[in-house]
């Protein structure tokens, strides 16, 4: 995962993909965070919540790398909160 549009790709399959597996919770929540910033930043910062709590619902149900593929959009978040910290 190299970018925030990485991320914003990884939550609409995720999204997609818990609507698939009748995970109608995960699905609104990644939904949900993705139209509720107006900001970059509100965006990530809703979508790292939603990944965080993804993580605690992902079962034997989810594709295997389902929770690494999280893991590592959270940890670029995370990344990309860091640079836009140092930039100011």
């Amino acid at each position: 995962m190299q970018s925030n549009e990485d991320v914003y790709k990884l939550a609409q399959r995720l999204a997609q993909l818990a609507r698939d597996l009748g995970d109608e919770a995960s699905q609104h929540d990644l939904e949900g965070a993705l139209l509720s910033g107006t900001t970059a930043s509100e965006e990530l910062g809703e979508l790292k919540s939603a990944f965080s709590r993804l993580r605690l619902r992902i079962d034997s149900r989810w594709p295997e790398g389902s929770l690494r593929s999280v893991d590592n959009a959270i940890e670029q978040i995370g990344r990309a909160f860091r640079r836009g910290n140092q930039a100011g």
